[in-house]
């Protein structure tokens, strides 16, 4: 038997279904026994000539017996599926609502074709090992020594040889369990990069067939695909062997088995009806243990896949709470006001990098102030909006909202005191006004389209063919680039936060469309703490204060008008960006 105890663990939650599947096939067995008895006991009246209506009661028994067997496996069936789709339905919640509560910062470090296959794949392979390999291991535990005890209360040999051959099937597969176990992690492994491999192909179609590289990616998928056959035709010859050695095994055992029983029949230590049961039971005691490398067979992907289920379940939390310091650690109420939010000293380093991406950051952002991030590419900008949206938390330095560290309040209600508004908006597979929903769930119609029409994009919504009910794809690719943003800048008006982060929201607009847009912006702004995120110096010029970035530090802070008179290194951005242009 090869128990994975978590996998076992997990099973468990679903305890009354989980004990009833094993009960029926429990019961399923003791049916086949019962049915071997009542045969035995027939044939051994037909031989020696017995009772016509003794026969008449037997069969009657075996029919009965066999029609009892059909039901409960047929009901076994039904539970068994139940078991697994429950097991699947509570991983299934809660992998996802663990890849949220990690967030951003924990996801990004991940293939998306790996945790697609994983979330997938990996659930549905625990199914048969669940659902089918741990009942039949308690049944093939339980029937086996059942049925041993009563052969050896017959024939002391008898039940020897059977134990012997039952013990062997049993635990003779542990021999190369950790054989079956690396060859069935390298086909897991080379699964998850087929499909993650395929997931790039599909989302990186554009840019493959703009270089004409289709072809060369191709075949690098063929490659991994023939890695994933030779990974699994090794599995399934490592697999296979144990199969073979248990079934020689098992036909060995009943073989042995009847040639002792026949031998002791005819030194007439045995009856008749003795020996066609020894021969019957035989086969109970070893069939149990069979089935259990039949679903072996079925569900050692689970045990392959569960590895890559755990290790989201187990991964370690990038948000980590810290007490409240002095009276400030508890949840600020989010009012009408905007709050005050402060860097502290804050510093941040990716894992694995030698310097920090944020180091010694001092900012404020004031309730109804505008705050622009400048800088160039790489110098920290979009590394200090993940950390005031808690992406991740600093390595250094703290974050205040209102004086209180925001590592003392739930990532969930510290969320709500921010709308974003990206560069780069992803508009999910649904309608216009699904999409806005997204901001608040409980909006109503009127609600909707007040909203749109603040961000300026009601007149081309209407326009629509089917309205705010229009489909808008994937991404939202049947909306122009101008459009999605002002779809966001609704969801952005619909949810009503505090604190405003805008993340480059023109820097991939037209001049029309970004004047369409800042507008939208701009109506948007008022009244609320506002934080900018830009390379381009233009999309800054309304800010109250600019804070300029470079290598992680801030190097220049003020007014826009003032930073350009002090011909610093604002100023000499500025000129570059106005030169190239």
């Amino acid at each position: 038997m090869m128990i994975h105890p978590r996998l076992a663990r997990l099973a468990l939650r679903a305890s009354f279904l989980f004990f009833l599947t094993v009960g029926l096939g429990l019961l399923g067995s003791l049916a086949a026994v019962g049915q071997g008895f009542a045969t035995g006991h027939a044939l051994a009246e037909v031989l020696t000539g017995g009772a016509t209506e003794e026969l008449l009661w037997l069969f009657a028994v075996v029919f009965g017996l066999i029609l009892s067997r059909s039901i409960l496996l047929w009901t076994q069936s039904v539970v068994a599926a139940l078991l697994g789709a429950t097991v699947k339905l509570r991983m299934r919640r809660e992998m996802y609502g663990r890849l949220l509560d990690l967030g951003h910062g924990y996801t990004t470090s991940l293939r998306s074709g790996e945790v697609q296959a994983t979330l997938s794949d990996g659930l549905e392979h625990l199914d048969p090992y669940v659902s089918k390999y741990l009942p039949q291991a308690v049944v093939a535990l339980v029937v086996p020594l059942a049925v041993v005890a009563y052969l050896a209360t017959i024939d002391l040999y008898i039940g020897g040889i059977v134990l012997a051959g039952a013990v062997f099937i049993a635990f003779g597969p542990r021999v190369w369990q950790r054989t079956l176990g690396r060859a069935g992690e390298r086909h897991w492994a080379s699964w998850t990069t087929v499909a993650s491999q395929f997931v790039d192909g599909l989302l990186g179609m554009i840019t493959l067939k703009a270089f004409n590289a289709s072809r060369r990616f191709g075949r690098q998928l063929r490659d991994e695909a023939v890695g994933l056959y030779l990974a699994t035709r090794h599995l399934l010859v490592v697999s296979l062997a144990s199969h073979i050695i248990i079934g020689v095994t098992h036909s060995g055992g009943l073989a042995a088995a009847g040639l002792v029983g026949a031998f002791r029949f005819t030194q007439g230590d045995l009856s008749a009806a003795e020996l066609l049961v020894v021969l019957f039971l035989a086969n109970e005691a070893f069939r149990p243990l069979s089935e259990l490398a039949q679903y072996w067979h079925q569900g050692y992907m689970g045990t392959s896949a569960a590895n890559g289920i755990f290790a989201i379940v187990d991964a370690e939390e990038v948000l980590h709470g810290t007490p409240a310091r002095d009276g400030a650690g508890a949840a600020p109420a989010v009012a009408g006001t905007a709050p005050t939010v402060r860097f502290e000293g804050v510093s941040y380093r990716y894992p694995g990098a030698t310097r920090n991406a944020v180091d010694g950051v001092d900012v404020e952002i004031a309730g109804g102030r505008t705050l622009a991030i400048v800088g160039r590419s790489g110098s920290g900008k979009t590394t200090l909006v993940s950390l005031l949206l808690r992406a991740f938390d600093p390595t250094a330095g703290r974050i205040t909202i209102d004086e209180a560290d925001v590592r003392s309040l739930p990532p969930r209600e510290y969320r709500t005191y921010f709308a974003y508004v990206s560069q780069d908006v992803y508009l999910f597979h649904g309608t216009v006004a699904d999409n806005l929903r997204l901001a608040r769930e409980s909006a109503s119609d009127e609600e909707l389209i007040q909203a749109a029409r603040d961000a300026g994009v009601h007149e081309f919504v209407a326009g629509l063919p089917d309205g705010y009910e229009t489909m808008v794809g994937e991404r939202g690719v049947r909306l122009s680039g101008g459009e999605r943003q002002r779809v966001a800048i609704a969801q952005a008006f619909l949810k009503d936060a505090p604190v405003l982060v805008l993340d480059e929201p023109t820097s991939s607009l037209d001049g029309e469309n970004e004047r369409h847009v800042r507008d939208s912006l701009l109506r948007l702004m008022k009244g609320r703490a506002t934080v900018v995120i830009s390379h381009r110096l233009s999309a800054v010029d309304f800010a109250d204060e600019v804070v300029m970035l470079d290598a992680g530090r801030v190097v220049e802070r003020g007014a826009p008008g003032d930073l350009l008179h002090e011909d610093g290194r604002f100023a000499a951005l500025t000129r570059a960006q106005v030169m190239s242009a």
